[in-house]
């Protein structure tokens, strides 16, 4: 979570640590439900770009 705060959040760890407990799980909550969404889209662009490739003509 922290590796996720530092470099797509620009938020030092040390930053996230010190907060609230409740604002720490929100916040840890709110980058697992990001990646979650960033991971169905990669494997949407996937099955997309694998469907594309399946349509080309064979010689």
């Amino acid at each position: 979570m922290c590796y996720y705060a530092l470099h797509k959040l620009n938020k030092l760890p040390r930053e996230i640590l010190t907060l609230d407990i409740k604002e720490r799980a929100f916040v840890y909550a709110a980058i697992d439900k990001k990646i979650k969404a960033e991971m169905e889209a990669r494997k949407e662009a996937d099955r997309k770009a694998k469907k594309a490739k399946g349509r080309r003509r064979r010689r």
